[in-house]
């Protein structure tokens, strides 16, 4: 994948595409970007500090087998 945020100064553009995209076929798409929509970079989290805010007690679980084998 491949991502730019650019803004445009003329009508025509072009985009430089990175070497691994030669030869491949790309689908183009345009959207304005608001200020208050976030990017994507800015939601990405670090995996061991998003599942450190989750917890959960599982010390009176008990798997029945029988029970989830049951048909």
């Amino acid at each position: 994948m491949y991502k730019q945020i650019m803004i445009p100064t003329e009508k025509e553009h072009s985009i430089d595409l990175p070497k691994e995209l030669y030869g491949v076929k790309v689908e183009v798409i345009v959207l304005p970007l608001s200020e208050e929509r976030k990017s994507i970079d800015s939601i990405v989290c670090d995996p061991d500090t998003f599942y450190d805010t989750v917890k959960l007690d599982f010390s009176n679980y008990h798997f029945n087998r029988d029970e989830a084998n049951e048909r």
